[in-house]
């Protein structure tokens, strides 16, 4: 029989042993649900979704849900304080090339392992980090499915990457972007620029995978 199973971070890991589970669910919302997968005769069949949420390989898939696995797998990257974001940096060049295109192909993951159509937004550069704004605020289609998951992918300046979102409330930072914003795009005009300038609750920073 074949059957949707949906789980939390903690059954999941409590149900494969994972060796680094109280510090990895010390960074997760109480309710939020990430892994999805399929299972079939009481086995992992699909767990794509919990993959492409939180980089875990897929190997558990055919092993019994009651049942530990022979190896261990560890997360492949770093947990940080504000959430599932890989403690990886942008190349320069990397980094060169995205911030000076005047686009970004935004294409946040759905909850259900699917990516939403890219759509494209403006990108700035404060530092070694690259970051986004919603022109339609917290409104925004595409931010509210990129702060639901914090995963996605981005394709800007012939750089192709998997990414994770990272919320920025920090004032400072803001300020800076405000201008970068402004000094990047300011030859389309208030009427572009502006929005951008007030969406401030809606600043993400690109981490890549």
């Amino acid at each position: 029989m074949t059957s949707q199973a949906v789980t939390t971070v903690e059954a999941y890991l409590d149900a494969f042993g994972a060796r680094d589970t109280k510090r990895i669910l010390s960074h997760f919302a109480a309710d939020e649900t990430w892994t999805h997968f399929t299972v079939t005769d009481g086995l992992i069949t699909d767990n794509r979704v919990f993959e492409d949420s939180l980089g875990i390989t897929r190997a558990h898939l055919g092993e019994p849900l009651t049942a530990a696995p022979a190896r261990r797998r560890r997360l492949p990257h770093r947990i940080t304080r504000t959430g599932t974001h890989p403690m990886t940096t942008w190349t320069g060049d990397e980094l060169d090339r995205i911030a000076g295109a005047d686009e970004l192909e935004m294409a946040p993951l759905r909850r259900d392992g699917t990516l939403r159509p890219p759509v494209p937004i403006w990108v700035v550069r404060d530092g070694d980090d690259l970051y986004v704004r919603s022109f339609r605020g917290t409104r925004g289609g595409w931010w509210r499915t990129a702060v639901a998951t914090h995963a996605g992918h981005v394709r800007s300046g012939g750089v192709d990457k998997d990414v994770t979102f990272a919320e920025v409330p920090d004032p400072e930072t803001n300020d800076r972007l405000d201008t970068a914003y402004r000094s990047k795009y300011g030859r389309f005009g208030g009427a572009y620029v502006d929005p951008m300038v007030a969406a401030r609750a809606t600043t993400l920073r690109l981490l890549p995978r």
